[in-house]
């Protein structure tokens, strides 16, 4: 099964660039005039349609924004309508671990996969599949050098992309409080160029989400009070699960500072049915295995 997703996600159309461009611009009733601005000319653009030469880079850009596309439609599109290849990985790790599918994990660690990836990106999609694992067996030691290499990579980077935010949310658990209150803080400059990026403010309203539910677990209530609030700030109206998790955090909370009062122990938990009758039954019964493990302290 693994090497079936392997050799798809090698997989990119054989017609070369220029004519999968001509065809695109076709289908999308584009005339090459509409396209060329400039010092983007026609002659340049039916050269690079004809397959005689490559576009510079700016010029590729303005081609495809030209027919009103994004680099990032272009490229899925380009790729066979599959996301890239590093994309593709890190949805294959995801798909495994929510399957339970340890041998899957393990053998992705060896495998050929995340080889092609290059020795940097194999050896940090190698830490997220080793959290991973981790994270099914329950367990909390890992590998001093893995946690320096990772935070390390963080911190160096000056502008995080997609990629980075993927990192930090997926490998938290190996981080200390310390690396990750420093690097929640650096995040808004790190991240600031990217921030009108639907997809990266997604990104940044998971992370704290995963930072909110891992203090509650490490018992720093103090610290997951502080990373909710930052989240109620990103939160938006449309944002039905993050506000889901907001209210449900906010009781955690109080029912923790009371010191386990009847009272909002039965908050807690009607909220958590409510969900299960109003919402979906897959988020509430997230809810209360993260309830009963991490607020009541009971074995899930």
């Amino acid at each position: 099964m693994h090497q079936e997703r392997g050799r798809v996600m090698g997989t990119v159309p054989q017609m070369n660039l220029g004519e999968f461009y001509r065809e695109l611009r076709n289908s999308r009733l584009v005339k090459q005039k509409d396209v060329v601005r400039g010092d983007f000319t026609a002659a340049q653009l039916s050269r690079f349609e004809s397959g005689k030469s490559m576009l510079a880079a700016d010029k590729l850009i303005l081609a495809v924004e030209g027919i009103n596309m994004t680099m990032e439609e272009f490229t899925y599109k380009y790729h066979g309508y599959k996301e890239a290849p590093h994309i593709e990985l890190a949805n294959l790790i995801s798909d495994l671990y929510y399957q339970q599918d340890r041998d899957g994990l393990r053998e992705l660690l060896e495998s050929d996969l995340l080889k092609a990836e290059g020795e940097l990106y194999a050896r940090l999609n190698g830490i997220v599949v080793k959290v991973a694992l981790a994270a099914l067996d329950g367990r909390t030691d890992f590998d001093e050098e893995d946690r320096k290499f990772l935070s390390d990579y963080l911190f160096a980077i000056e502008e995080w992309t997609s990629f980075e935010l993927y990192l930090f949310l997926n490998a938290q658990m190996l981080l200390n409080d310390h690396m990750i209150v420093n690097l929640l803080s650096e995040l808004k400059n790190k991240s600031k160029s990217y921030r009108n990026l639907r997809k990266h403010r997604d990104y940044l309203k998971k992370i704290l989400i995963n930072s909110v539910g891992e203090m509650i677990e490490r018992e720093k209530y103090g610290l997951a009070e502080a990373f909710l609030t930052e989240l109620e700030r990103l939160v938006e109206t449309t944002d039905a699960f993050e506000q889901i998790f907001v209210n449900y955090c906010r009781l955690c909370i109080s029912l923790i500072k009371s010191g386990g009062s009847m009272e909002f122990q039965t908050k807690t938990e009607a909220y958590i049915a409510s969900v299960g009758l109003i919402v979906s039954s897959k988020v509430s019964t997230l809810l209360e295995r993260h309830y009963k493990l991490c607020v009541l302290k009971e074995d899930c």
